[in-house]
């Protein structure tokens, strides 16, 4: 078994993502993510320059949570939060 974390570590995650939360929603969308947003709104099996993950996640956010700028940046947060929770 594998020590447990401190308590005071889990509040730095969370604090950690409270805030990347609220910047997700009070910043607007520009440069790359924009590019980003448009492979969300026609999703493909992939582009010439890049895989087509990325766009799938923006749509199935947009589909389930609606077109706002905090559920298109949603896998961008929890994504990197779980997966560092995993480590």
């Amino acid at each position: 078994m594998s020590p447990s974390l401190p308590r005071w570590l889990w509040g730095i995650g969370l604090a950690a993502l409270a805030l990347r939360l609220w910047i997700s929603i009070a910043l607007p969308i520009s440069g790359d993510e924009a590019f980003f947003y448009w492979w969300g709104v026609y999703p493909a099996w992939g582009y010439s320059d890049h895989p087509p993950m990325v766009g799938w996640l923006i749509a199935a956010m947009r589909y389930l949570l609606g077109d706002t700028t905090w559920a298109i940046r949603l896998p961008v947060v929890l994504l990197p939060t779980a997966m560092g929770a995993m480590l």
